[in-house]
């Protein structure tokens, strides 16, 4: 839900996406709803959920519906602040290693940048074996309209896993 949040917000700053209105606005605007909903069914508004769960497509995911149900509104809230403050880690060690590989942008196209990396790998299937090849081919495409020195991004994302997998 986070990175899919910080993501969406993020993608609003991303020209090859929001500079055509056909593609970026829908895109977008479909997003920001998809957030809302999530957030909504997260904190488990009874009637959201009970909407959802009648719904044919969606009746074999009535049993995770109910699960949401199962904890209160406390604890999901706890839960969520843990999973910003990950999200907040991963982004300052990500950022921290495009300075040291002097990578030069400004700190919010960076801090953009990051957040379209994660929301891509986030929707790129891969496993372990694989996900640093992802993470590198992800790195390039979202950082190489901002900055020339592509190796360098690529370079800091796969020593970020490297970090986090030894860690």
């Amino acid at each position: 839900l986070v990175t899919l949040t910080a993501g969406t917000i993020a993608l609003f700053y991303f020209p090859p996406f929001m500079g055509t209105p056909l593609v970026g606005v829908p895109l977008w605007s479909l997003l920001v709803l998809v957030c809302i909903l999530l957030t909504i069914v997260y904190f488990r508004s009874p009637g959201v959920i009970g909407w959802l769960a009648d719904k044919r497509f969606l009746r074999r995911l009535r049993h995770r519906f109910r699960q949401v149900t199962a904890y209160s509104r406390r604890e999901l809230g706890a839960v969520w602040l843990l999973a910003v403050a990950r999200y907040l880690v991963f982004s300052f060690q990500f950022y921290t290693l495009l300075l040291f590989f002097r990578v030069d942008l400004p700190v919010m196209t960076a801090l953009a940048r990051i957040a379209v990396f994660y929301f891509g790998l986030a929707m790129l299937p891969t496993f372990t074996l694989l996900e640093v090849g992802v993470r590198c081919s992800t790195a390039e495409v979202v950082f190489s309209g901002y900055t020339e020195m592509t190796e360098q991004v690529m370079f800091a994302a796969s020593l970020l896993w490297l970090i986090n997998i030894l860690v």
